[in-house]
């Protein structure tokens, strides 16, 4: 296998490197281009344009000025482009004007494209942002297209994005082509922004920037180069932002919904009678409170958000789920306080399915009502940075008490004459308060100092609340961050504690859990279940330095550590305790333009993991490659080769399994994102190089744009699956203290395809479909018990049971194991799993802030206890499901004072 994917590789390769080439330009020196200075220009004569798109009326040709000439970052960093920029920006005492002047030399290729809101990959554009508090952290951004596409978004100084945050402003383009130009003008309200009123700097920071979609071209006014210190950090400076408004920034945003439900029904069930009429009302309030705004929402409703992909999870981990609702998204950037894949605050936790379920509804004798979410009774957010470099996040948010309605049928009772059916109700999420406290303190953007507090409290007034949930759990974090040398290096540290209590049975629980699995055979000698603990405490964090600002060669070091004890589930995502590690990385950036590619990015890192009872836990190395080539296609390919693997979750807190040498490799590939038409091929492997499992993944996709107004986009996904030792069950032996631990041989195959159609009739009108058919099927032979999995003889790890000698027979859907350590059974783990999710949203903002929605969410969902290969009977199942229909009608209305 591995030798076969050597081929590949190469055959990838040589298809991939065959590009164009570009020539030089004249070079602008570096001070020349890097940290430019605009002089601002406030209007005081009371007039105002009309925004329309052109730069034509007095109020732009007789104030202010145009900035220099734009310089190009890419595809040659500091050359004078053929295609020039200009921009000029004013205010006055409501409003900030942006005024953009792009000529094209090829003005019958500018991209139109019209494109969603907040959809700033498509179409030629301009962009603006302002870092209003000049404290290089954090900066609003502003995106409009040819086509009249707005996008706002918070871009921090790492250049991580936050495209959910919603401003109400206005923009308009307008495309002269005897003059081979097209421009743009903005228009956006004071109110909209978070700055210091009262300052004694008269200075933003400021980055206007400009894409040629047909060759990928990036200019700025002022140079941000490729290899830079900080994104904010570089931005240009706006010099004369004086008496600007103390503008009181109270909004509101009301809406109204309505819903109906169609859905299979449930024979004798009160509740599932296949229909639901429903609707909903709630408020948003944004109000400025000095240098920090409050957001309130009460009631909020959710309906519109995109749908979460299809996954079949066989591992004992947790699948993270992004998070897709506005308020909550909006100044996530404060809020984060993240280590790796971990972080302290996951707002998907707030209004998340209900902990508990209904006891014993077989839909026969018991039944219950449907709750999907826990309601959010209210929410608050307080978040800004002051005139000395403070930076404040607050939410503070309340779930509902969760309870449904349950029947149980008279004969469920009594078999006797005259039974009556019974109604009750069973509490499922108790009143719960979640409270998030993040501050930082900044020095001229190279010294960073914070702190974190977050804490979860519920209200256990029944005895399964108590015995199954966590009463109070609170969590505490501090982070550290100094820059050296014009930012080229730097020491980043990160410190977190966490305190969770609760009665025995919810903290015996916890230590159970597969974050801790206090239970596992190799923890004995430091960890095991402790039944009459009440609380669980730990620490997490790590220490990382490096050198990666302007340069070619970068390189880090960090020391992490996740104590056993130590979780952030409550509030946050945590998903693995007991873990140090140590990591080496070098990197390589070839930024400048070099043979037939535009830029390459080589990287080499080694980890070493240990446990907290100093058992090694594997190490590995990686190299990984970026490029792209003239012609704007990319690869992207990483190489893993990991030694002495030991997997101590595989049995689910059973003992630990050795795996020794493993290969992961990964290659993606796609053409000109610019074009009309983009091929993109992903794959990604595992493999276990003495044949316990591999693991291969193969994603093509294709997306298509028609005209200006029209996307389609289609992605498949194939995986191959195969594990000699694949947990099935976990089976008390009445003979034994421990249990036995079966794992299986498994072969499974999953197919999924995600299709996406959006119509853009103008940019604020749109409608959009989306469809994904998903299957994962498996079956599972060669039935083994777990004897010794963490020795290195492989002989000595597992007992293969023997279908011959009549050790293990099938049976109604269970497997019977008769030997010398008892007779016990286990369920056939084979499975059949069938979901089709589609959504269509058609979305009109009818005024600025204004929205009408209309949504039709449609699902089919089956797992069966049955093998069924191959896709297309699995099709022919799927589409023959009983189905649930959504139907959703929700207007807001946006207003300020």
């Amino acid at each position: 296998m591995l030798q076969d994917m050597k081929y590949w590789y190469f055959f990838f390769m040589v298809a991939f490197c065959a590009g164009g080439y570009a020539q030089n330009d004249s070079i602008i020196p570096f001070d020349d281009a890097y940290k430019r200075v605009y002089n601002v220009t406030k209007v005081t004569d009371g007039s105002r344009p009309v925004i329309d798109g052109r730069l034509d009326d007095d109020f732009w040709t007789k104030h202010g000025e145009w900035t220099d000439r734009f310089v190009q970052v890419s595809p040659f960093e500091r050359t004078i482009s053929a295609s020039p920029t200009r921009a000029k920006v004013l205010y006055d005492n409501k409003y900030i004007y942006v005024g953009v002047y792009c000529r094209d030399a090829f003005p019958e290729q500018m991209n139109r494209f019209v494109g969603n809101r907040d959809e700033n990959s498509v179409g030629d554009l301009i962009s603006v942002a302002f870092d209003t508090y000049h404290d290089f952290r954090a900066a609003s951004e502003f995106n409009i297209n040819i086509g009249g596409n707005r996008t706002d978004l918070i871009v921090t100084d790492k250049l991580t994005v936050n495209l959910s945050w919603n401003a109400v402003w206005e923009g308009r383009t307008h495309v002269n082509m005897p003059d081979s130009s097209w421009t743009a003008e903005l228009r956006i309200p004071f109110n909209q922004l978070r700055y210091n009123q009262v300052s004694d700097s008269d200075i933003w920071g400021l980055h206007i920037r400009r894409i040629i979609r047909r060759n990928n071209e990036v200019q700025n006014w002022s140079l941000i180069p490729l290899k830079n210190n900080g994104h904010v950090f570089s931005f240009g400076e706006m010099h004369g932002m004086i008496d600007l408004p103390k503008a009181r920034g109270i909004e509101f945003l009301p809406y109204v919904m309505g819903k109906y439900k169609r859905e299979p029904a449930i024979p004798g069930s009160p509740y599932q009678k296949g229909y639901l009429w429903g609707g909903n009302a709630g408020l948003d309030v944004k109000v400025g409170l000095s240098d920090y705004t409050l957001d309130l929402t009460i009631n909020p409703d959710f309906g519109q958000v995109d749908v979460d992909p299809s996954v079949m999870n066989l591992t004992s981990y947790e699948t993270f789920y992004d998070e897709k609702r506005p308020f909550f998204l909006e100044g996530k950037h404060i809020t984060d306080f993240l280590m790796g894949s971990d972080m302290m605050f996951h707002t998907r936790r707030i209004g998340a399915v209900p902990a508990l379920g209904p006891e014993g509804i077989d839909n026969v004798n018991k039944f219950a009502e449907t709750v999907n979410n826990v309601p959010i009774i209210g929410a608050m957010k307080l978040t800004g940075t002051n005139t000395h470099g403070v930076t404040l996040g607050i939410v503070q948010s309340v779930t509902a008490r969760t309870s449904v309605n349950v029947m149980r049928q008279g004969n469920y009772l009594s078999s006797g004459p005259g039974a009556q059916d019974v109604f009750d109700r069973e509490v499922l999420e108790p009143l719960t308060n979640f409270t998030v406290a993040r501050v930082q303190k900044n020095w001229e953007g190279n010294t960073l100092l914070g702190g974190m507090f977050t804490s979860v409290n519920r209200a256990l007034d029944e005895p399964r609340l108590k015995d199954n949930l966590i009463r109070n759990a609170y969590t505490a974090g501090v982070d550290f961050t100094q820059f050296f040398s014009n930012r080229l290096y730097y020491v980043e540290m990160k410190g977190m504690f966490s305190s969770l209590n609760g009665s025995a049975s919810a903290i015996t629980r916890l230590q159970r859990n597969a974050v801790h699995y206090y239970q596992r055979t190799s923890s004995k000698d430091y960890l095991g279940v402790d039944m009459n603990r009440t609380s669980l405490n730990g620490t997490g964090g790590y220490v990382k330095a490096g050198r990666k600002g302007n340069a070619k060669w970068t390189f880090t070091e960090t020391f992490s550590w996740l104590s056993p004890g130590f979780d952030l589930n409550d509030v946050g995502y945590l998903r693995q305790a007991d873990m140090m590690s140590n990591e080496t990385a070098v990197e390589f950036r070839q930024t400048n333009p070099w043979k037939k590619f535009r830029s390459n990015t080589l990287s080499l890192s080694q980890i070493n993991q240990w446990n907290y009872g100093g058992k090694f836990l594997g190490n590995s190395i990686a190299l990984g490659w970026r490029s792209m080539l003239f012609n704007r296609y990319e690869a992207n390919i990483t190489q893993t080769y990991g030694l002495n693997k030991v997997d101590t979750r595989r049995l689910r807190g059973g003992p630990d399994m050795y795996f020794g040498e493993w290969y992961s490799p990964g290659i993606t590939l796609n053409t000109d994102k610019a074009k009309r038409v983009v091929f993109t091929m992903q794959y990604s492997g595992d493999y276990n190089l003495s044949g316990d499992y591999s693991l291969n993944s193969i994603s093509p996709s294709l997306s298509l744009r028609l005209g200006s107004h029209v996307y389609m986009t289609g992605k498949f996904t194939y995986a191959r699956n195969s594990d000699k030792l694949q947990y099935v069950a976990t089976v008390p032996l009445s003979s034994q203290s421990d249990p036995a631990y079966i794992v299986g041989n498994m072969e499974q195959q999953t197919y999924g395809l995600t299709f996406k159609f959006q119509v853009n009739v103008t940019p604020d009108v749109s409608v959009q479909w989306y469809a994904a058919p998903f299957t994962s099927t498996a079956k599972y032979n060669d039935f083994k018990k777990a004897m010794n999995p963490a020795s290195r003889v492989r002989d000595e790890r597992f007992h293969t049971f023997s279908a011959e000698s009549n050790e293990i027979s099938l049976s109604d859907g269970r497997y019977t194991v008769q030997n010398d350590a008892g007779n016990y059974t286990f369920s056939n783990p084979n499975f059949n799993f069938n979901e089709f999710r589609s959504n269509l949203v058609a979305r009109w903002e009818y005024l600025p802030g204004s929205t009408l929605y209309f949504v039709w969410g449609h699902s089919m969902s089956n797992r069966a206890g049955t093998y069924l290969p191959g896709w297309d009977q699995n099709l022919d199942r799927m589409f023959g499901l009983p189905s649930t229909n959504v139907f959703m009608v929700k207007l807001n209305y946006w207003f300020n004072l």
